[in-house]
């Protein structure tokens, strides 16, 4: 194998490590993005939740 063949056999195999790189990068920022997003959503209804625990357990703070 001359040394033209094996730099050719070298681009090849770091292509495909960067398309493999570029994919395992892209199902991470997918997952974190997922993750981020039940975190804000479990925020909320923390939130939602306190307001309404409050507001059962102080009846004078109810809505008439």
């Amino acid at each position: 194998m001359t040394f033209e063949e094996l730099g050719s056999l070298g681009e090849l195999i770091a292509a495909i490590a960067t398309v493999v790189t570029l994919a395992y990068l892209a199902t991470q920022i997918r997952y974190a993005r997922l993750a981020a997003s039940d975190t804000s959503r479990h925020s909320r209804a923390d939130g939602v939740r306190e307001i309404l625990t409050l507001i059962i357990e102080n009846p004078e703070a109810r809505l008439a």
